[in-house]
């Protein structure tokens, strides 16, 4: 409560949990904005840039062997969601004094009359239920469900960020492009925890500051929810994002591990064969029936053997390529709609409030004002998802067998780690409609529950993508990885091929 604050006295709002209350030099917004006071949002895609660079660099490679594994890609990823988190925990906790636990907002409505001198009229809006509905407390149940939720991204991040030291730890020589595949993969449910709580604190702020916004700006308060509401969307734009690449990273290592299923199987029916034909050979020289085979047609043999690999291997690339080019496209579609999203939230983390009323008005309007290219690109999206979708699970069920017995690879456990997230967000959002929320209450319903969920898919993924057993013993599936990563398919079965030849010539 600001009870004593008086115009041309110090700014209330610089020191509040929120820096889109007042407008200040661009060097000094500047200065928040790579803070994380307005946006942690940038925060995330800056340190996702850095540590993409670092993996695509192979930076820890040129240090010294002490630091090789210490200064991992999965390190910069840990530490600095892990700053991330803190800096957000902070702001929470100066939310919550400031609002006595999500009670009321941070001013009020006489508090407003003395700072800001409103007209009657926006205070008379600003208080009618009718006309701004989401003028209001959060309601105390969902507001003290909502609180736990920092407890859920403390918990994620620690169990997370343990596994992915772990992981660092162990031996990354041998099949290290995988065991980075799978590092990806299991930093999912952190990553898309600290952008669901992110997400929420833009809830809590609607709720605690968005009525002294639209007092102080003299704008309307459903334009003020839609910001926040933009804000909270963004940055869930950036975890569906990653989860995108996840599925990407589950796709390559699926693939691979049917590649390899079938690679043994072929070389297994083209060695049975030649068995057969040594010992259709023996009885054949036993009985004096028949002649040996000729060097001529040993030769033959070992061109149509050949052939009928090159016919296989090129037949896997197109598959491979076919199921890849969905996912590819789900992607491109998930990290065009993030940037887009975060542009206006950008634009008005270094401008203000005003600037970005404009830029909305003048370049996002057919964006964000009525949803038009946003629905564009979640049809996109959704319709190269199924389609990426539906290749591997028709692929999963020709392969089954080798998958689930020769391999010992779940499909499913894992298909549901790394999809389950963007299904959950949709059933939630379909469930808002039966619950008495307004609008901002439903998106402080729906993530604060993400950020529950996230703790649990984590659980879920130690064990669904766990590399070694108890013991120490690597798992199964893992030993279908065992070729050198930047090897292609010919090199890889090359060996098998020559080991046939051998036999044929014998």
């Amino acid at each position: 409560m600001l009870a004593g604050m008086l115009p041309g006295g110090p700014d209330p709002q610089e020191h509040c949990a929120n820096g889109w209350l007042y407008e200040s030099s661009m060097i000094r917004k500047a200065l928040q904005f790579f803070s994380g006071k307005n946006d942690y949002t940038m925060l995330m895609y800056l340190t996702l840039i850095i540590a993409f660079g670092w993996y695509k660099t192979g930076m820890n490679k040129s240090l010294c062997p002490s630091l090789h594994k210490t200064l991992h890609w999965s390190t910069i990823v840990s530490i600095g969601f892990g700053v991330i988190v803190f800096g957000m925990l902070g702001n929470t906790f100066i939310l919550m004094t400031e609002t006595s636990l999500l009670s009321h907002t941070r001013c009020t409505r006489q508090e407003l009359a003395t700072l800001y001198h409103p007209s009657s009229l926006l205070m008379g809006d600003l208080y009618n239920e009718t006309v701004s509905p989401n003028n209001k407390p959060i309601s105390k149940i969902l507001a003290i469900w909502s609180m736990c939720a920092p407890i859920w991204l403390l918990l994620t991040w620690v169990v997370a960020a343990q596994r992915q030291w772990t992981t660092i730890k162990d031996d990354m020589t041998s099949k290290a492009e995988f065991r980075e595949r799978i590092q990806m993969i299991m930093a999912l449910p952190m990553i898309y925890c600290v952008c669901s709580y992110w997400a929420l604190f833009k809830n809590w702020q609607c709720a605690a500051y968005g009525v002294e916004i639209s007092t102080r700006f003299k704008s309307e308060f459903e334009v003020v929810v839609e910001k926040y509401g933009l804000a909270s969307e963004s940055s869930l734009a950036l975890a569906d994002a990653f989860e995108a690449f996840a599925i990407w990273n589950f796709a390559k290592l699926t693939l691979k591990v049917i590649r390899e299923t079938e690679l043994k199987e072929w070389e297994d029916a083209a060695g049975v064969e030649d068995l057969g034909n040594n010992n259709n050979n023996n009885n054949n020289n036993n009985n004096n029936n028949n002649r040996e085979k000729t060097a001529a047609e040993d030769h033959k043999d070992h061109h149509e053997t050949k052939d009928m690999k090159e016919l296989f291997e090129n037949e896997v690339v197109t598959r491979d390529s076919l199921a890849k080019e969905g996912i590819w496209y789900f992607c491109a579609v998930c990290f065009i709609y993030a940037v887009v999203l975060q542009a206006p939230v950008v634009y008005l983390d270094l401008f203000g409030n005003k600037a970005e009323t404009k830029y909305i008005e003048n370049f996002g309007k057919d964006f964000v004002g009525n949803g038009r290219w946003a629905s564009y690109l979640k049809g996109g999206g959704c319709l190269s998802s199924c389609i990426a979708v539906g290749c591997l699970i028709t692929l999963e069920k020709q392969k089954h067998a080798e998958l689930d017995h020769m391999a010992q690879y779940n499909v499913m456990m894992k298909f549901v780690t790394v999809k389950i997230l963007v299904s959950l967000v949709f059933l939630q959002t379909m469930i808002l409609g039966f619950l008495p929320y307004n609008a901002n209450e439903g998106l402080v319903f729906m993530n604060s529950f993400l950020c529950m969920e996230c703790f649990f898919l984590t659980l879920l993924m130690r064990q669904a993508w766990a590399t070694t057993y108890a013991d120490g013993q690597e798992v199964a599936w893992m030993k279908w990885l065992d070729h050198k990563a930047q090897k292609e398919f010919k090199d890889e079965s090359e060996a098998g091929l020559e080991g046939m030849q051998q036999a044929l010539l014998e």
